[in-house]
């Protein structure tokens, strides 16, 4: 703070009552520095004026009153909600959530980025990403090739924005096949009880394990066309179906069904995002 003499030399000045706003005063020290400070946390870019005290009792009536004005630039924490996700047994991965910012707005950006790991905590990879709706929501599901590990999401960081994330969730689908597979008497003739037997095992890169408790369905097969006769319960991985009615001149096959907590036959390649697809 300082005073302008008759010459229109600049002193400081120090005494004089100064105020930003009804919350903030201070008084010019030695020098006319002071030191003002405000209680509450701007929510968005503002601007303030610090000015010489209007109030009569504290005004210095000898001088003029003055004022400044400056800006903050707010940088706003990005939020984003996983509400709510899950994975089915097609692999397809469903999210649903919103994003917001501390100064209540949608980011204008709302590009988001669905981002994979393995453990959860390193090696996050970015394998597709979304627009969210104008009022910040979102709800969709995009297929994923490789269904198991953990997924966030993520939100790049703007000049007025910090990126933010969502919570991580983890998933897993394992891919299963029928081994041994067998279907007697034979040949299969119509209206007769056909066995079926064969052992479901779960694959991973190097090795293959028995699967036990998983449910199991019969697919009979006439040219391209299939539907599903009965299904069985087999605790142990050995019998998958007893008493399926035969079907002339049907090829009979096996295969896990899908959508079961237990056990799931899906397909496994190289991380990609085909999707999303909007609801």
């Amino acid at each position: 703070m300082s005073w302008s003499t008759c010459g229109g030399t600049w002193r400081p000045a120090k005494g004089v009552a100064l105020d930003m706003g009804y919350y903030a005063t201070a008084t010019s020290g030695a020098g006319g520095r002071f030191t003002l400070t405000y209680l509450y946390f701007p929510y968005d870019d503002s601007t303030y004026t610090v000015e010489t005290s209007m109030d009569s009792y504290l005004a210095d009536p000898y001088l003029t009153p003055s004022h400044a004005q400056f800006k903050v630039d707010v940088i706003n924490r990005t939020s984003i909600c996983s509400c709510s996700s899950w994975l089915d047994a097609n692999s397809d991965l469903h999210i649903e959530g919103s994003i917001s910012a501390s100064n209540g707005k949608v980011p204008p950006n709302r590009r988001i980025y669905l981002q994979q790991s393995a453990d959860g905590r390193t090696g996050w990879k970015s394998i597709g990403w979304f627009t969210a709706k104008p009022n910040g929501t979102f709800d969709l599901d995009g297929y994923v090739s490789v269904p198991k590990g953990y997924w966030r999401l993520y939100s790049a960081a703007s000049a007025d924005y910090q990126a933010g994330y969502s919570n991580s969730v983890h998933f897993n689908r394992t891919a299963t096949r029928i081994a041994g597979f067998n279907a007697g008497p034979e040949p299969v003739r119509k209206g007769h009880t056909v066995t079926s037997t064969g052992i479901p095992v779960t694959w991973t890169a190097v090795s293959a394990a028995v699967r036990d408790g998983c449910r199991r369905r019969i697919l009979p097969r006439a040219r391209t066309k299939a539907r599903s006769d009965t299904t069985a319960g087999a605790p142990r991985g050995a019998v998958v179906c007893r008493g399926a009615a035969a079907c002339a001149a049907l090829r009979w096959s096996a295969a896990v069904a899908y959508g079961l907590a237990e056990c799931h036959a899906v397909h496994s390649s190289a991380a990609s995002w085909t999707g999303p697809r909007s609801r």
